[in-house]
């Protein structure tokens, strides 16, 4: 790497006004007419800026820890554990208060080159070394953006403080450096970044690592300010955009926002609710989720899940007698699935034995409203198929089961299109439930175009019953988990007595049944 930069650079020297930063070199400069100029890939940059006395430094390191001993080539300022922790040291030098100190993280990027990097996330470790360390110092973070497949030039005019940056695309891509056109009419929306928008600067590194796991490649961009996420939006408006802020965001103007999907993240999670939720989906025209943070790895797979569907609605709209049916997410035959007491057991065994490629299941299980999204987690863990908690708006697909959250219930909706929606409402309880089966099992019997296979599985009280028999007379086949697996035979035993029931089965068998059309087995009941 050679003689660190902050060496053998003469700070007094007019002609330095333009001062680029290599990778392994880092420094203070007190010119204030000077830039600090830097691209960087894999490595990771980190700008400082002193607001009182108008400092600059910057550090540019490709590694997150150093070893215990280095290689001859190499020095301390190539790892963030050393050069981070050294350039905050300078400042202290300087004379700089903590309080003062305003910093930039730039960089993390997955290029293609560096397989092996990539294959270690080293882009994120660097990411999250810098994250670490400026809150161990006690540094507040002004903004940073990592990941995505391309690198970043970066310029730092320490006369302002402000840093700008540009993504640039590598020789794997074009066969030369050139700036991205990041014009909304050149972007996708899965090419569009996720950007971070939070007040709680504690949740951010939780949020970013759950991200990091969906394996994207797509850039993250994360403000503190609100002005400047929306600056920033409209240049680049982004594909998601990750919240604690939902009662600002509703002042906001829509334009940038015009196709974002918004995930609330929150400490205690509440449901969004009445003219609250009615501002942020004319806001935010994609869909309004929230997560709690605990769950915030299920909250976002869930908002890039719908992030996917969102993307087909302008062509149904405008589009739909060019677009295949398996594109309009055409279901033939839907699964619906009632359930208390033991049932949470129950549903484990039937979703973990279903396949890719089975009908969707629409789930109401009795339930809590603040267990519904760690039931969820547990249960699509233990799944191929996946499993969310459902949100208002959402479309239905195969491969994909949908439990109604807790305190809500959950019905479904057959659009014009032939589409299947989720629709949530808050109602009052019914006989003691929210959720309620006879609610979900009620809605289920006006679709049309859709043949059905409705259960019951193991609980107390005759919950779902009656809209069962309402199933079975309307050519469903209908279902009950038998009395020998079930921990409580109540809402069977009612769906019996009632004559409402086709076929009490195993759970395997019920899962065998499920995971296939279910007209093959509308033959076996007789109504």
């Amino acid at each position: 790497m050679g003689t660190p930069f902050t060496k053998s650079l003469n700070k007094s020297d007019p002609q330095m006004a333009e001062i680029f930063i290599r990778s392994g070199e880092m420094g203070l400069f007190h010119q204030q007419d000077s830039t600090l100029n830097t691209i960087a890939g894999v490595c990771a940059v980190v700008c400082v800026w002193d607001t009182r006395q108008c400092l600059g430094g910057m550090c540019h390191y490709r590694l997150p820890i150093a070893p215990a001993v280095l290689e001859t080539f190499e020095t301390h300022d190539d790892y963030g554990s050393t050069a981070i922790p050294k350039l905050l040291g300078q400042f202290k030098q300087a004379g700089s208060d903590p309080d003062d100190l305003l910093a930039w993280v730039i960089g993390g990027g997955e290029i293609g080159s560096g397989r092996i990097m990539n294959a270690q996330k080293i882009g994120a470790r660097n990411i999250a070394q810098a994250l670490t360390l400026l809150a161990l110092y006690g540094v507040q973070l002004k903004r940073f953006e990592f990941g995505g497949d391309s690198g970043r030039q970066i310029r730092f005019d320490i006369n302002t403080g402000a840093v700008y940056f540009r993504q640039i695309l590598s020789d794997s891509h074009t066969g030369s450096d050139n700036a991205r056109d990041n014009s909304l009419n050149r972007l996708s929306p899965s090419d569009r970044p996720i950007d971070l928008l939070f007040h709680d600067h504690s949740l951010v590194q939780s949020v970013l690592f759950a991200i990091k796991e969906t394996n994207t490649l797509r850039h993250i961009r994360v403000f503190t300010d609100i002005t400047e996420a929306v600056q920033a939006a409209e240049e680049t408006p982004p594909g998601i955009l990750l919240s604690d802020a939902s009662s600002t965001l509703c002042q906001l103007t829509n334009k940038p926002y015009i196709s974002t999907n918004l995930l609330n993240v929150s400490q205690i999670c509440p449901a969004i609710r009445g003219e609250h939720l009615s501002m942020l989906k004319r806001q935010f025209m994609g869909c309004v989720l929230t997560s709690h943070i605990k769950y915030i790895r299920l909250g976002i797979k869930n908002v890039i899940h719908m992030e996917s569907l969102c993307r087909q609605l302008p062509e149904a709209c405008c589009k739909s007698s060019n677009i295949s049916d398996k594109d309009k997410g055409d279901i033939k035959a839907i699964n619906v699935i009632g359930s208390s007491t033991g049932g949470i057991e129950a549903l484990e065994t039937i979703l973990s034995s279903l396949s890719i490629g089975c009908p969707p299941i629409c789930i109401a299980q009795h339930i809590p409203a603040d267990y519904s999204a760690s039931l969820v987690e547990r249960l699509n863990d233990k799944c191929d198929i996946d499993v969310l908690e459902a949100t208002d708006g959402m479309q239905i697909l195969a491969s994909t089961a949908y439990i109604a959250p807790g305190d809500h219930h959950m019905k479904v909706v057959e659009l014009p299109s032939g589409k299947l929606v989720i629709n949530l409402s808050d109602e009052p309880e019914i006989e003691g439930f929210r959720p309620s089966v006879d609610y979900l099992f009620h809605s289920i019997a006006k679709i049309k175009h859709c043949t059905v296979t409705a259960a019951l599985l193991s609980g107390m009280g005759h919950d779902g019953a009656k809209e069962l028999l309402a199933l079975k007379k309307n050519g469903a086949l209908t279902l009950i988990q038998d009395e020998q697996s079930s921990v409580v035979f109540g809402m069977g035993r009612s769906a019996l007595e009632l004559g409402a029931v086709c076929r009490a089965v195993t759970l395997q068998n019920m899962a065998a049944i499920m995971n296939k059309k279910a007209s093959i087995f509308t033959k076996t009941c007789s109504h």
